[in-house]
């Protein structure tokens, strides 16, 4: 029987027989040290599990949602039409400059062709030689008597043309936008 009870037990110390050799042993019962690490690490792991466990049943404050305000509406609405104007005007901006370039180089052709047409009337056209063909021709100064001042005593008679009458409130205001609206079409037409 207290050969029972050392076997029965556990926390007993003494050693006997062949298992005094064998360094994984505790007592009578052998020591399985993987055992006790895959019960560490279950335990670590049952940690993080309880943890997750405990997160997940944490409830979410869900925000109510908020009404869009008038004023950000407002703001967005006026953004974008500024953008747009600032689109707009870049693109008139470009056109114009594309104008500009096409003037100047068109300035630059009718200067090349005055200076050689200049040159050639220089050549066809000597005062000497002008002179004698309106001598050839009978062509002279005029004498004093041939010549008749005009004098004006009397004022000129101007006539002045009135601008129409614009139109004031609701109706100029419907006029300009109409106006505004038929410039613009014209421009992208």
């Amino acid at each position: 029987m207290a050969a029972r009870r050392k076997r029965q037990n556990p926390f007993q110390t003494a050693i006997s027989g062949n298992v005094a050799y064998d360094v994984n042993t505790r007592g009578n019962v052998a020591y399985e040290p993987e055992r006790e690490e895959r019960t560490e690490q279950q335990r670590i792991s049952d940690t993080g599990l309880q943890r997750a466990k405990n997160a997940r049943r944490q409830p979410v404050e869900l925000r109510k949602q908020q009404p869009v305000s008038l004023t950000a509406v407002a703001g967005f609405v006026l953004v974008a039409m500024l953008a747009v104007g600032v689109l707009t005007s870049y693109i008139q901006l470009n056109s114009v400059y594309a104008e500009t370039i096409t003037a100047q180089t068109e300035l630059t052709e009718l200067e090349d062709t005055y200076t050689k047409l200049a040159a050639e009337e220089e050549e066809v056209f000597d005062s000497e030689t002008l002179l004698q063909a309106a001598e050839d021709a009978g062509l002279t100064e005029p004498s004093a008597s041939q010549k008749v001042y005009i004098e004006f005593s009397s004022p000129d008679n101007t006539v002045v043309y009135t601008q129409q009458e614009q139109a004031t409130g609701l109706r100029g205001c419907w006029q300009a936008v109409v106006s505004f609206f038929t410039g613009l079409g014209a421009y992208f037409s």
